[in-house]
């Protein structure tokens, strides 16, 4: 965007760049040149200027087109302002969850400043995902956002095409998860996983009005309008006004076609005009709170190497007994970087989404997907003693869900939470079983 606080009064008057006569030119012409052709005619030849025609009706277009273009010109300074918040919550949101791993996650252990660092990774895969997903960029552009990426994490979203934003943030929650034992106090978790749907949220409302153009019959309606009353105005004027009625012509006409060209600028705030949002702008600010308070980026490689010595200690046939000095709850959080290892896996998705739809029990799923729902099950059940409340399975459900990729039938999945007896003190596969029959009437 262009900063002319501090211009003059002619820097702003005859600046070129960013204006809309950079855009109107050509019909504020046009209207110069009909306007000066008409006088010519009337002027030099026997035609004359027409005395016994009343053109005071022509005034009573422009109050209509006036007041289409006005509203559609406020409606889309609306549209602008309404990303420029859900830039701005994009931004508070990152830096707050910067804050938040720094101040609440205690117990400063390597592998606790490496998830730190793979988190600001993504979030830096996050922020570019937006943007490209918000310019409609997400298969032109997906070389920039690719950099950021692993190997399995790039084919993972060059399978799904688009919507890469919404399994950036499923990576984040699973890596945040790692700190359940590293918590400042029992609920810090839970205040990092909103700002997590608050990034979500903030994604969605740019991608509404990514998606969302201004209704087309109201926009051909005043185009229309527009081009027939300037360019049959420049006669009238002619005619009452004569030679001087040429700069009224193309003033007029200068004014309404530069209302609709704002119009056209704002309707899109996330473009790359000169009168965008700057993305590239607030991304900075998102990465450099990142900067102040939390460990350099991870590069890829180095968590493609990460997620490969994690694979063949899990594959490993005699798994190492957890050292004295770890509490009896570890299990369940060091038990994250498996489930994290087969969830990586490139083929993972597909192969969940097949056994959902053919296993009919617990017992029928492979021990991957048993370790899945098992670990899943103990993370949110593991204070309460196996007891699941409505909040834990409603939290377990979105979890297991957005792992699965099912999103068109998560609304379905969620609606059959609030009939289950959440009561009941269910086991990792008595949930699963209830798990496998809602997901087949979504599918």
């Amino acid at each position: 965007m262009i900063d002319y606080t501090e211009w003059s009064v002619f820097g702003v008057i005859f600046s070129w760049k960013g204006t809309t006569l950079s855009r109107t030119w050509v019909n504020v012409v046009a209207a110069f040149i009909i306007a000066f052709i008409t006088n010519v005619v009337c002027e030099y030849t026997s035609i004359g200027y027409p005395s016994d025609i009343d053109l005071s009706a022509t005034k009573y277009p422009l109050i209509f087109v006036a007041v289409l273009l006005v509203f559609r010109c406020g409606f889309a300074y609306a549209r602008f302002m309404e990303g420029r918040g859900h830039v701005g919550k994009m931004v508070l949101t990152v830096r707050d969850l910067a804050r938040m791993m720094c101040t609440f996650v205690v117990d400063p252990d390597p592998t606790t400043e490496r998830d730190k660092a793979n988190i600001v990774r993504l979030l830096k895969a996050f922020v570019i995902s937006n943007r490209l997903s918000c310019r409609k960029e997400e298969a032109t552009g997906f070389a920039e956002l690719e950099a950021h990426l692993t190997s399995s994490e790039a084919l993972r979203l060059r399978e799904l095409k688009k919507n890469h934003p919404l399994t950036i943030l499923q990576w984040i929650g699973q890596v945040l998860a790692n700190f359940k034992q590293k918590q400042l106090f029992a609920r810090a978790l839970d205040a990092m996983e909103e700002q997590v749907g608050t990034l979500m949220e903030a994604w969605m409302g740019m991608q509404k009005l990514a998606t969302t153009p201004f209704p087309f019959p109201y926009a051909q309606l005043c185009t229309y309008f527009l081009f027939l009353w300037c360019y049959s105005f420049p006669f009238a004027a002619a005619f009452t006004l004569q030679w001087f009625g040429i700069p009224v012509a193309g003033v007029i006409s200068f004014a309404l076609f530069g209302i609709n060209t704002i119009a056209l600028e704002l309707e899109d705030p996330f473009g790359e005009e000169t009168n965008d949002i700057d993305l590239n702008f607030f991304e900075g600010a998102c990465m450099s709170a990142c900067k102040a308070l939390l460990p350099a980026p991870l590069k890829p490689e180095e968590v493609e190497w990460k997620a490969e010595a994690i694979k063949v200690e899990f594959n490993a046939p005699a798994a190492q007994p957890y050292p004295a000095a770890i509490p009896a709850a570890s299990p369940v959080a060091a038990s994250a970087t498996s489930v994290a290892a087969i969830t990586q896996s490139p083929d993972f998705r597909s192969k969940a989404y097949q056994q959902l739809k053919t296993a009919h029990n617990y017992e029928g799923l492979s021990p991957e997907m048993q370790i899945v729902f098992k670990e899943c099950h103990a993370e949110f059940t593991f204070e309460s003693g196996g007891k699941i409340g409505q909040a834990e399975l409603l939290k377990l459900v979105v979890k297991l869900s957005l792992m699965f990729q099912l999103n068109n039938g998560l609304p379905h999945i969620l609606s059959q939470v609030e009939t289950a007896d959440a009561s009941a003190r269910w086991d990792a596969p008595t949930f699963a079983n209830w798990y496998l029959a809602v997901v087949k009437s979504a599918l």
